[in-house]
């Protein structure tokens, strides 16, 4: 009986089948061949016309967000442009069964 094998971090094996060895990526069948070289060679082959996914890169900053550098001692601070404030958005019910009162835009009329 043959004796299988695993590569790298287990991503590939070579499993025992009958008197062959058969060949698993990631839990799926990809072929089943004779002998371990043949199936070192096949492993090898597979790697090199699926490469390793790669995680997504992280979006480039814009020029909006950039940092805005401090003024040197040499220049007034009116110089730098200062951050706009926003608005915050309106608080939304944790509950749809629970409504949330707004707060009157209109003012009351003392007596």
């Amino acid at each position: 009986m043959k004796q299988g094998f695993i590569v790298g971090t287990g991503t590939y094996a070579a499993v025992p089948f009958e008197d062959k060895l058969m060949i698993i990526y990631n839990g799926q069948q990809l072929d089943v061949v004779n002998t371990e070289q043949q199936a070192r060679a096949y492993i090898q082959q597979h790697k090199k016309l699926n490469p390793k996914p790669r995680a997504p890169r992280k979006p480039r900053a814009s020029q909006n967000s950039q940092k805005i550098e401090k003024p040197s001692s040499g220049q007034q601070e009116s110089e730098t442009p200062k951050p706009k404030a926003t608005k915050s958005a309106p608080t939304k019910p944790k509950s749809k069964s629970v409504p949330v009162e707004k707060p009157s835009t209109r003012r009351k009329k003392s007596a």
